[in-house]
């Protein structure tokens, strides 16, 4: 953050704020009239707890921001500038003896190159540039020598190991501000492999050598190291570099479930200002339920009612319908898929899937699965289930539902987390080569499925397919793996928005196809589908059962079928009702009731 002669600046309040989409720089929310989202009441919650703390939330949520308004708050550099920066919000009026106290050293590791040729490199770079301007700013606390001794360092490190020396000296207050701390980490793991993220993280790396400065400014006797915030998407690496991790983990406290993203009081008053200035020409009530359903339903903490919005979402969302007045074409954000890609390592080793591929098949088909939540974890645990488990709620992959009987029960989120966990089976499918489409053949059927209602070809595909390609079969036993499997492959092409076991008028549905119509406004039908699981072993006559098998179907079918909620999502569209009976991977029987 730069500072700032703004003194002239009158802000022009008859102007409409713009959004924000992409933006953290805390100053620009005050120079450029943009829509801002209050979160400074945290600041002072936050004084109440230790002065070393570690937050983890899902990327692009509006961390970076948070930061950056920790730094105006805090650095003794814009002591002049408290009431342009924060005469409306909450800590302008309510501000805590400890603004504009501290020396900041700011850190920020999304910079950081991680092409491994690079990264050493990138992060010296990164380190010496944030020294040098820490060294602008502040040079006047330091006496001449003190200077020198810094100057003279042949390495950031080095440098940095003389400021906290200093600093301690002087007994200067310095605040450590670490942004996306595992990023250039996490994209080595998923780039490289183990052993190359390791490299960085284990005793000889630099990375870890970083983290044991940072550890010995925070331990010591009259620490060099007052405050100390550092942010990032899982605890691994921290637990790698740091042998039990560093700071306070504040990610599941509940009194900040709310601290990063939006409240649904927060997408309600977006909503609402937009609608009165009159950028907003649709209804907001469905504008907000496209949210919900998207973006929204995270829970951070156990036993938290408040349900959390993805801002970046939210924003990237009205951005593109304040320039074309009609709602996106993609619903999700291009830069969140480019995150969540990243994470195919976790299931495939030397092409082969591991146990945690069993795992996500259990959460697509299933929606629900408990665990003890892990704090922290290594690499070298992350096989075991509960890590997995956790890092993928870490991730914003999961969510919690509810917390019972000492378990955390995690769901997933929204359909924009629906769509990566599909998308992650196919791939992995396809990556261990154990099956492969083709796309463009099935793209044509899947088509006609949704715009002509010729749901057939499409089943029959697939469980040809099935039957040809053998070594599928080993992974869609049990009724669950085939709920996955039928969900992974109908959402290659997202005509449809597919729900497994959707509450429907007090029932369950095995799967709900609701058209896409907000995309596809010609689209023509959603389906109901009852799925019907028996395992090759037991059920040798099923055939003859079959009558009686659909008989039932289908009057579960026609009591979903009176659900309110899914007449309301369907639209105009024809609802078609499917029973679906399987034994084992093989189709024996599918009709239109």
């Amino acid at each position: 953050m730069y500072r700032l002669s703004i003194y002239e600046i009158v802000p022009i309040m008859n102007k409409i704020k713009k959004i924000p989409y992409g933006i953290t720089d805390y100053a620009l929310f005050k120079t450029d009239n943009l829509y801002y989202v209050d979160k400074t009441k945290y600041i002072e919650l936050l004084e109440e707890m230790p002065n070393f703390l570690f937050l983890i939330r899902p990327r692009r949520f509006g961390k970076s921001l948070f930061i950056n308004t920790l730094k105006a708050y805090y650095d003794v550099h814009y002591k002049n500038e408290f009431n342009f920066f924060f005469s409306d919000t909450y800590i302008g009026k309510n501000p805590t003896p400890n603004k504009n106290k501290y020396l900041i050293l700011s850190f920020n590791f999304a910079i950081v190159d991680p092409r491994i040729e690079n990264t050493e490199e990138s992060f010296e770079f990164h380190f010496n540039t944030q020294i040098s301007d820490f060294l602008s700013k502040y040079k006047k606390y330091y006496n001449r020598e003190q200077l020198n001794e810094i100057d003279l360092a042949n390495k950031a490190l080095h440098k940095f190991v003389s400021i906290l020396k200093s600093t301690k000296q002087n007994k200067l207050d310095l605040f450590i501000i670490i942004d996306e701390y595992d990023n250039f980490t996490n994209s080595i793991l998923a780039s490289y492999g183990e052993d190359k993220y390791l490299k960085f993280t284990k005793e000889k790396g630099f990375f870890k050598h970083f983290f044991n400065v940072i550890k010995a400014g925070t331990t010591e006797i009259n620490a060099s190291i007052s405050k100390m915030f550092i942010t990032g998407v899982s605890p691994i690496t921290l637990e790698d570099v740091t042998s039990g991790g560093i700071g306070h983990n504040i990610t599941t406290n509940p009194l900040l479930n709310e601290i990063i993203g939006f409240t649904k009081n927060d997408v309600n008053n977006i909503l609402k200002y937009y609608k009165n200035t009159g950028k907003i020409k649709h209804d907001i009530n469905s504008i907000f339920r496209i949210f919900k359903q998207w973006y929204g339903n995270y829970v951070f903490a156990k036993n938290y009612k408040s349900e959390m919005y993805n801002s970046t979402m939210v924003f990237n969302f009205l951005t593109y319908y304040f320039l074309t007045g009609e709602f996106p074409d993609n619903l999700v954000d291009d830069k969140t898929k480019i995150d969540y890609t990243k994470l195919r390592h976790l299931l495939i080793i030397d092409k082969k899937l591991n146990g945690n591929f069993s795992v996500l098949k259990q959460i697509v088909a299933e929606k629900e699965i408990n665990c003890e939540l892990q704090a922290s974890f290594s690499i070298k645990e992350l096989h075991k289930r509960d890590n997995f488990i956790s890092l993928l709620y870490y991730f914003g992959l999961l969510t919690i539902s509810e917390f019972k009987k000492g378990q955390y029960y995690f769901k997933i989120p929204n359909e924009a987390i629906n769509s990566f966990f599909a998308k992650f089976i196919k791939d992995a499918y396809e990556d261990a080569n154990i099956f492969n489409l083709d796309i463009y053949k099935y793209g044509n059927l899947i088509n006609k499925m949704a715009f002509d209602g010729e749901w057939q070809p499409v089943f029959e595909f697939l469980s040809a397919e099935v039957k040809k390609q053998t070594k599928i079969r080993d992974y869609i036993e049990g009724e669950s793996m085939l709920k996955g499997f039928l969900l992974a492959y109908l959402n290659i092409i997202d005509y449809f928005i597919i729900t497994s076991e959707k509450e429907l008028n007090k029932g369950f549905a095995d799967l709900w196809l609701q058209a896409f119509w907000f995309k596809y406004s010609d689209i023509e039908y959603s389906y109901i589908i009852e799925l019907k699981y028996f395992k090759r072993t037991a059920n040798k006559n099923i055939k003859a059962k079959i009558t009686d098998i659909v008989a039932g179907a289908s009057q579960q079918l026609k009591e979903y079928e009176k659900d309110k909620l899914l007449n309301t999502t369907k639209a105009n569209t024809k609802l078609i009702k499917i029973v679906l009976i399987y034994n084992a991977w093989e189709l024996v029987h599918y009709q239109e009731v």
